[in-house]
């Protein structure tokens, strides 16, 4: 029961969420086609000022969190061997959020899914919001990327 109470929890956050989304993203690709038109070269600006901003703010998230040890033997991460950052982590430590920012796609959806993987609720909210914010502006951009991985992500 515990888990249907969950699982329609998880259901209404996604569609409110989703919904949220192509609101946000719909209103934002108007103030994109009303200020950049077809002009190819403000489409190349745009893309690589979202990339600056992007970067910066997954760097600067990321560098005051608390680093962890890499030789935890009750670290999920370490355990299942996925590659973790060591950012400006001392030796013999790494960051969790800088893993979750820096790696790819696919590595982040494991660090997600493995098995008695904990959180910082803090590291899990900056991530996230992060994450849906950029998801957010970036979808629309002339530059060819997908929207499932993150989305997935998200969700």
């Amino acid at each position: 029961m515990d888990a249907l109470v969950a699982a329609c929890i998880v259901g209404i956050v996604g569609g409110i969420v989703g919904s949220l989304f192509i609101r946000v993203n719909n209103r934002v690709n108007i103030i994109r086609k009303k200020l950049l038109g077809t002009n190819k070269k403000l489409k190349v600006l745009e893309a690589c000022i979202l990339v600056a901003i992007t970067a910066t703010a997954f760097f600067v998230s990321a560098y005051y969190r608390p680093c962890r040890n890499d030789n935890d033997p009750t670290d999920a991460l370490v355990i299942q061997k996925i590659h973790t950052m060591k950012f400006n982590c001392p030796e013999g430590q790494y960051n969790r959020l800088a893993t979750l920012f820096f790696n790819g796609q696919a590595t982040v959806l494991k660090i997600f899914m493995a098995n008695g993987n904990s959180f910082n609720p803090v590291n899990i909210a900056i991530f996230l919001g992060n994450w849906i914010f950029f998801t957010y502006i970036t979808s629309g951009t002339a530059v060819p990327l997908g929207i499932f991985l993150p989305c997935m992500i998200i969700g």
